[in-house]
């Protein structure tokens, strides 16, 4: 058996390693040209929207943008959504969404709790983005909304 299976290795080593011999093939056609289209979003304290009531399961924050996305790009192209972190030791941050932040707040008895905010995005049809932030627990109502921005790239 330990002959066969031997054999059948060397054979199968063989097949393998002949078949990528032969000269190599004509260049495709040059793809179509592309550009990298860049926006800043900076959503507002006011811009941020409540899906839903307050601290009810399934409620986020949303806030969404007109005309971001070509119908070209939202057919065929590729969207990458930074957000943009502190600095970190005088150096700008940005991490490509989906993104989650991480802390602590505090309660209105002046008790300490850890929540998470999730950001993330989708993309309309019709070039409109919506940025969502989805706070953990659903806890919509205890935290303090801040300005923050955004770093849409497009080719």
């Amino acid at each position: 058996m330990k002959k066969f299976l031997y054999a059948a290795a060397i054979l199968f080593s063989a097949i393998t390693f002949s078949a990528c011999e032969g000269p190599v093939g004509p260049m495709g056609p040059e793809g179509p040209p592309r550009e990298t289209i860049n926006r800043t979003i900076t959503v507002g304290v006011n811009q941020w929207q409540l899906v839903g009531t307050p601290d009810q399961i399934g409620s986020y924050y949303h806030a969404v943008f007109s005309n971001v996305v070509p119908p070209y790009i939202f057919e065929k192209g590729v969207i990458v959504v930074y957000i943009a972190l502190p600095k970190d030791g005088g150096v700008d941050v940005f991490t490509p969404l989906p993104y989650t932040i991480y802390g602590i707040a505090t309660d209105d008895q002046n008790n300490e709790f850890p929540y998470s905010i999730l950001y993330t995005y989708d993309v309309g049809s019709d070039g409109s983005m919506a940025i969502k932030m989805f706070v953990s627990d659903y806890l919509t109502s205890t935290i303090t909304l801040s300005p923050q921005t955004f770093y849409v790239t497009m080719l």
